[in-house]
């Protein structure tokens, strides 16, 4: 049985289905580009008919039933994905070594913490060269309104010509 030509609705071109599955409608050329999106424009499909799917109580349920039947399936994944034991290793080590950022440590010490982030070595931020600048911006903006915080402090009216 030979199928219709058909065009491909990503890259336009024309392509033979294949006759083996007949019985699906074609969109798509069997290029991994257009293959690509094809799963990707019926996964939105699907989720536009199923709106709710990944919310809920119920949900949420069933993934609990699901942990509960399978209490082992974490540990034996991490146990079979090495490098995930090496990403783990890394983010606690980088932890314990004080390079992770804090939200309470920055707002408690905002100009320390950038001068910590200027001071490492090359290896701790990616970019350097333009992280350095917009840092070494933040800190001269901020060195200078707290310099000028404690002058009207110790001067009131000083600056504002009061």
């Amino acid at each position: 049985m030979k199928l219709k030509k058909k065009r491909c609705a990503v890259c336009r071109h024309w392509f033979a289905p294949d006759p083996r599955v007949a019985h699906r409608e074609f969109l798509y050329c069997p290029e991994a580009a257009c293959r690509q999106q094809g799963q990707e424009d019926a996964q939105a499909r699907w989720l536009d008919k199923n709106p709710d799917y990944y919310k809920g109580e119920v949900r949420k349920a069933k993934v609990r039933r699901w942990a509960e039947d399978y209490p082992s399936y974490w540990h034996n994944w991490r146990q079979d994905h090495e490098d995930y034991r090496r990403r783990e290793a890394r983010r606690l080590r980088l932890k314990r070594l004080g390079r992770v950022a804090k939200q309470d440590q920055i707002r408690q010490n905002p100009l320390g913490y950038l001068e910590g982030i200027r001071l490492r070595d090359a290896k701790t931020v990616a970019k350097q060269d333009q992280m350095g600048r917009s840092i070494e911006g933040i800190l001269d903006f901020l060195t200078v309104k707290e310099r000028v915080a404690k002058q009207e402090m110790i001067e009131p009216g000083v600056l504002t010509g009061a």
